[in-house]
């Protein structure tokens, strides 16, 4: 599963197409459904994650299921996609205002 996270992460900040702008319209909708499609297959990931860690907790008799279960799943999902993202993120360059592209 790691290799398909960092596919993802990678595709989802590494967009190009030879001989187009990302500022050609057409080019701007495709990649607003590209990234759109990313974002619901990490989620989808980091859910699976989580589930992962359920299964195992409740193989080991380890689970709890109360009040607070609802919410610790929600910010697990959301460490998970973090973690999904972390690597791609760090090795990215940071973009200073005065550099960033204008549109």
């Amino acid at each position: 599963m790691g290799d398909l996270r960092q596919a993802l992460a990678a595709t989802k900040y590494g967009y190009e197409a030879e001989g187009k702008s990302m500022h050609d319209e057409d080019m701007i909708d495709h990649a607003e459904t590209i990234t759109a499609a990313h974002d619901e297959i990490i989620t989808a990931l980091a859910k699976a994650a989580v589930l992962d860690k359920i299964v195992k907790l409740a193989t080991e008799k380890e689970l709890v299921i109360d009040a607070n279960f609802a919410a610790s799943l929600s910010v697990s999902v959301g460490k998970e996609v973090g973690l999904i993202l972390k690597h791609e993120l760090e090795t990215r360059p940071t973009v200073s205002a005065s550099s960033a592209p204008r549109i």
